[in-house]
C-alpha cells in the first residue's frame, strides 16, 4: 500500500465531507439545506410573501493556492459557501386562481392561452420531495380525480 498523493487525499476528504453534510442536511442541487429550518418573510402589513427561504451550504477542501515561503508547508483549506434557496409556498393552482378558490374559477379561451404561454416550459418544485418538474401542458377540462392512475 502506498500513501495517497495530495489530489487523492483532497478527493477522499471531500467525499467524507459530503457524506457528513448529507447525514444532517438534505441535498438541494449542489448545496445542502436544513429542511426543518427556514424563514417565511412577510411584507410591511404582516402578510406572508408566499415563499420560504432556506440557508444553503456547500463546502469543499482544497490547497492554499498562494505562494508559500520556501520552508512553509502546503496548507489544506476548506471553502464554505453560504447561499439562500427560495421556494414558493403557493402552488401553481393558487397562483393561477389569483387568490380565489380554484374550484370556483372558470377560464375562458383567452385566459387559458395566456396561462399556457406563461407556465408551459417552466420548472416547478414539489414540496413533498424537493424535486423539480417541467410544466409540459395545462389541462383545464380535467381534474386529478378524472385522470387514470398509471
Amino acid at each position: 500500500i502506498r500513501p495517497a498523493n495530495r489530489e487523492e487525499f483532497v478527493q477522499y476528504a471531500n467525499v467524507v465531507l459530503r457524506r457528513a453534510l448529507g447525514e444532517r442536511l438534505a441535498r438541494w442541487g449542489r448545496e445542502y439545506i436544513d429542511p426543518k429550518s427556514w424563514t417565511e418573510p412577510e411584507d410591511r402589513n404582516g402578510r406572508s410573501l408566499g415563499v420560504r427561504v432556506f440557508k444553503a451550504y456547500s463546502c469543499e477542501f482544497g490547497w492554499n493556492k498562494s505562494k508559500p515561503l520556501p520552508n512553509e508547508p502546503l496548507q489544506l483549506v476548506v471553502t464554505a459557501d453560504l447561499r439562500a434557496k427560495v421556494m414558493r409556498t403557493k402552488s401553481l393552482l393558487d397562483v393561477m386562481s389569483e387568490g380565489s378558490h380554484p374550484e370556483n374559477m372558470r377560464y375562458d379561451a383567452r385566459m387559458q392561452a395566456a396561462l399556457k404561454r406563461k407556465w408551459c416550459n417552466e420548472v416547478v418544485i414539489a414540496t413533498y420531495d424537493k424535486r423539480c418538474y417541467s410544466v409540459i401542458d395545462l389541462h383545464f377540462d380535467k381534474t386529478p380525480a378524472s385522470l387514470p392512475v398509471k
